[in-house]
């Protein structure tokens, strides 16, 4: 497992002192490029090819969100590789070992100047030395039906320039950023969060107009983000109870 180590600082965190959830986004993302990038498949690498890596889909399960001045290991391995897509493994432990968090994500590759999918070469599947050599899909679970969900809420806003990243779309920690920012009042209650489902279907650019639709079931709540009547994302939320 390649890991790194983040201190988790107050800008971070709800006023309760909990990681917010576009925090923890954050830090998977953060660790994922640098270690790509350990491997010699930089953003760099990729850019010269005309390629990136585009996020599909995050499953993230919480025993607990860390909390303000904390430092805890984040750590990420590309788990395999299978067609045009590629799964990856992550995890979080504080100082004394136990794993706050555990998730998995699911990448597909782009020529983004094409704008097509496509299959990534030897090459580039050589470099990942620690994924598995035998193609194989790493399993997501179904996410929980929403039906009969109530409707608590839309918000509406515009895509501001400081959401775009490296790739020159919005980035993939803002959904659930502007998600949790926007939320109606006791939406996301972070203590008592046990797992969190994203998945992202179209790419978001600068001054695009975002509805934010919130739906609660209970103990599973879902935002979708949409943008001129198409869904851009669905974020949903599984608490304990």
């Amino acid at each position: 497992m390649y890991t790194r180590n983040y201190t988790i600082e107050s800008f971070m965190c709800h006023q309760n002192g909990i990681l917010k959830p576009s925090y923890l986004f954050h830090m998977l993302s953060d660790i994922m490029g640098r270690n790509a990038a350990s491997y010699g498949a930089s953003f760099e690498y990729h850019l010269e090819r005309n390629l990136v890596w585009v996020l599909v889909n995050y499953e993230v399960s919480v025993n607990r969100l860390p909390k303000v001045d904390e430092t805890v290991s984040v750590g990420t391995l590309p788990y395999s590789f299978k067609k045009m897509y590629g799964y990856r493994i992550y995890e979080i432990k504080d100082a004394q070992g136990n794993t706050l968090v555990e998730g998995k994500g699911k990448f597909v590759l782009l020529d983004y100047q094409a704008k097509r999918l496509i299959l990534p070469d030897q090459s580039l599947l050589d470099l990942f030395v620690d994924a598995h050599k035998t193609p194989m899909a790493l399993p997501f679970k179904k996410q929980r039906s929403l039906q009969g969900a109530e409707h608590v809420g839309t918000k509406k806003t515009i895509v501001n320039p400081s959401y775009i990243d490296v790739n020159g779309h919005m980035n993939n920690a803002v959904y659930v950023a502007l998600a949790y920012d926007f939320s109606p009042k006791d939406f996301f209650e972070l203590t008592a969060l046990k797992e969190i489902f994203v998945s992202y279907k179209k790419e978001a650019f600068v001054n695009d107009d975002l509805t934010l639709h919130y739906y609660d079931k209970g103990d599973v709540k879902q935002v979708q983000i949409v943008s001129n009547d198409v869904l851009l994302s669905e974020i949903t939320l599984q608490f304990k109870r």
